[in-house]
Parts: C-alpha cells; structure tokens; sequence
C-alpha cells in the first residue's frame, strides 16, 4: 500500500472552479452543515479519516475496493476542489491549509 500526497496549491486556479466550490461551500453553511460528512455516493469500501495539524490538514481516502475511484475533497478556500484518482487498494491524502475549513469528501 502506498499513500502519496497532492496539495490544493498545485492545481491551476480557476475562476468558475473557485465561484462552483465557493456556491457550494456557501450553500452548505447556509443550510447548517454543521460537521464534515462523507457523501452517501462514497461505497462502503472506500473510508476517510480527517487529520488536523497545527498549520495543516488532510484528508485521506483508503480504498479497500477492487476499482480505482475517484473523488472531490470539498473545502472553503480561494483554491477549486479538482478530482482525483484513488487506486484500488491504496491510500491517497489531500492537504491543505488549516485555515480552509473542511465540508465533505464526495465521488466525482
């Protein structure tokens, strides 16, 4: 099993990215998503664990299912929230700054 890492600055910024991850964060506060969630669409091999540093945080997705994934980490922040590919088997983490607070990990 390997884990590697992406961070959320090494992605291109764009505009109707940030505004689509944005509308959707602030929608979700809006209607009281009070604590992260995984989505329901998640399959019940895949699970998420949430590990918050002093200045960082990640996410990580393990996929104990036999296909590869792939899945959105949901964010507040100035930064979209791009896909990425989780390998049957393996374990991928996402990290950002601990300022952005965390909304939910759903497929894509």
């Amino acid at each position: 099993m390997s884990t590697s890492s992406q961070s959320g600055r090494a992605f291109p910024h764009r505009t109707l990215g940030r505004l689509a991850a944005g509308g959707t964060a602030g929608l979700m506060l809006l209607l009281g998503a009070a604590a992260p969630a995984a989505a329901a669409s998640l399959p019940s091999c895949a699970s998420i664990s949430h590990d918050v540093g002093l200045a960082n945080q990640t996410i990580y997705v393990k996929n104990n299912c036999s296909y590869d994934l792939t899945v959105r980490v949901l964010k507040l922040g100035p930064v979209a929230n791009p896909c990425f590919v989780v390998p049957a088997r393996q374990k991928v983490g996402w990290r950002w700054a601990r300022m952005w607070k965390y909304v939910m990990t759903e497929r894509c």
